[in-house]
């Protein structure tokens, strides 16, 4: 006992030496339970330096010295070099975690028999994954986050794991097809392979996966197909993430009604057809969805006019689709005479919306209706009042496109300008809307000119009548210019006396404006010159009579004063 209790004491000191930890190297032994644990006799059964900030390598003889180690995780330290080859030769070893390290070189080329987690993540380690078919024990395999590691995954190894409950295979550099052979894994509850360069077609025998709550394949964009009908079967499913990837087809409605999906993550796909009613209506017993993602997708037509929202649902994600029509009034509710949106997170731009959105209507960062650039909604005017905050805090959502009588208005709202409230924007869209309408009273006028003189027109003008045809033809040009130019000259008139109203309001309230900024450094520019009638001038524009300018014309210089 004395002997295997000195082996054990020699083994940890030599073990933490070569990984330079930060415990006195004597005062480790078999009492030191919260480092290494040991069996009756002594023997080392389990090492646990995780996240203790070591460095060094992984000893080579690690399993010769000592062969009963059933357990080591040195995990989520900066360990370098490689992974030993006589990890192989550790004939009990149950667990193996060396995650989260810096780690580099392949994979060993054995297993330990007996092997149920194998955790290598987020490693620099590359080559291929092996599996040899003896092991037969792996209940969790984590490869993930080492973009070095690739080939064809190891699916008929994987799928005789009569045990495997976790396959995190993701964010590697994996290709062919999606192994139909993984079927046979049928204790599986989380399959995690995206990102990786997988192609072909969802097998359609992965229905036999009755555990399988998770399954993302999403970045793989060579997966294509549609979605099996056989998975109908797959009960337990709560996740599925296909963002990205080539499926295409219309949207199964018992994705919601026969499965337990809680998130649908389909984003980017070649998902085409309507939205289904089901997956956004309150009233189906079975919808379970608390994120719903199909932004990027070919998905058109309106929106189900659904009258509740499941309750569960906080994620909604529509951006960047062809949705046309109007809001289904579910999206909103009142809290406190408040309009608030009924999910934490909606997200409709880039679509052709049109209709009403609540006045009252409170906008957070996380309800966005349309993107800064290029958003193709068309909201009846006028918007929420809450996009145009005094603070300008919210303004990270401007500009929007309103419509007002069915004409666009651009509303824009910038951080810089706080003076820019929601009066001053809706008269600016008011004057716009004005300019819109004069322009199409005269352009109606002209119509209805032409339309009474059709009729007097010969159909077949004659040499006799080309004159009197000319003259009239010359006339309504002529009236159509004058209407033009009066239209123009309307909106000029407008737009020159909604700036002389700002810039009066600017003096009133002394907040500096861009008139009063050039006319201060006009005043500045102005005292190494001669031409004191222009320095005078200068610092008369500075706008706010010196105070809110920039000093006017007290910086100006003596006689520029």
């Amino acid at each position: 006992t004395t002997s295997m209790a000195t082996e054990a004491r020699l083994f940890v000191n030599a073990t933490l030496a070569a990984l330079q930890p930060l415990v006195p190297l004597g005062n480790v032994d078999c009492d030191a339970g919260d480092v290494i644990e040991c069996d009756a006799g002594g023997r080392v059964t389990h090492i646990d330096l995780h996240d203790r900030r070591l460095s060094g390598t992984l000893p080579p003889a690690l399993c010769q010295w000592h062969p009963s180690l059933r357990s080591i995780d040195v995990s989520r330290n900066t360990i370098l070099g490689v992974l030993p080859d006589s990890i192989g030769d550790c004939t009990l070893l149950e667990k193996l975690d060396v995650s989260e390290n810096k780690l580099s070189g392949t994979l060993p080329p054995t297993l330990p028999l007996p092997l149920q987690q194998f955790l290598v993540a987020d490693n620099n380690l590359v080559g291929t994954f092996r599996i040899d078919s003896a092991v037969r024990a792996l209940s969790i395999v984590d490869v993930s986050g080492n973009t070095g590691i690739g080939g064809v995954l190891p699916a008929a190894a994987l799928g005789q794991q009569g045990q495997l409950r976790e396959l995190l295979l993701h964010e590697c550099s994996f290709s062919g097809t999606l192994p139909s052979e993984l079927a046979g894994a049928t204790t599986l509850i989380d399959l995690q392979l995206h990102r990786n360069q997988l192609s072909g077609t969802l097998p359609s025998s992965w229905a036999a996966l009755s555990s399988l709550a998770t399954l993302r394949i999403d970045g793989n964009n060579g997966i294509n197909g549609t979605v099996p009908m056989t998975w109908r079967t797959l009960k337990s499913l709560a996740v599925l993430d296909a963002s990205d990837t080539s499926i295409g087809g219309s949207l199964p409605r018992w994705l919601v009604t026969d499965l337990s999906i809680i998130q649908l993550l389909l984003a980017g796909t070649d998902i085409s057809g309507t939205l289904p009613r089901t997956f956004i209506d309150g009233e189906v017993e079975a919808n379970s969805l608390v994120k719903l993602d199909v932004s990027r997708t070919a998905l058109s037509g309106t929106l189900p006019p659904v009258k509740l929202l499941p309750s569960s649902l906080t994620t909604l994600e529509l951006q960047d689709c062809n949705f046309s029509g109007t809001l289904p009034p579910a999206l909103f509710g009142n809290d406190d005479d408040v309009a608030v949106v009924r999910v934490d997170r909606l997200r409709l731009y880039g679509n052709q919306f049109r209709g009403a959105v609540p006045q009252n209507l409170r906008i957070t960062e996380r309800c966005e209706l349309q993107r800064a650039v290029g958003a193709t909604n068309c909201f009846s005017c006028p918007p929420p009042t809450s996009l145009f905050p005094q603070s300008g805090s919210l303004c990270h959502v401007a500009p929007f496109d309103w419509c007002r009588d069915g004409v666009a208005v651009a509303l824009r709202c910038s951080t810089s300008t706080a003076s820019a409230t929601m009066s001053n924007i809706v008269a600016t869209a008011a004057s716009i809307t004005t300019a819109h309408t004069a322009t199409a009273a005269a352009t109606t006028a002209t119509a209805t000119m032409v339309g009474a003189l059709a009729p007097s027109l010969p159909l077949q003008p004659s040499p006799t009548t080309t004159s009197t045809t000319t003259a009239l033809v010359v006339v309504v040009v002529v009236v159509v210019v004058l209407l033009v130019g009066a239209a123009i000259a309307a909106t000029l008139f407008l737009l020159h006396r909604k700036r002389r109203d700002e810039r009066v309001l600017a003096t009133t309230v002394g907040i500096p404006g861009s008139t009063g900024g050039t006319g201060g450094g006009s005043a500045r520019r102005g005292s190494s010159r001669t031409t004191s009638g222009r320095r005078g001038a200068g610092g008369v524009v500075g706008g706010g009579s010196g105070a809110a300018g920039g000093g006017g014309g007290d910086s100006g210089g003596g006689s520029g004063g």
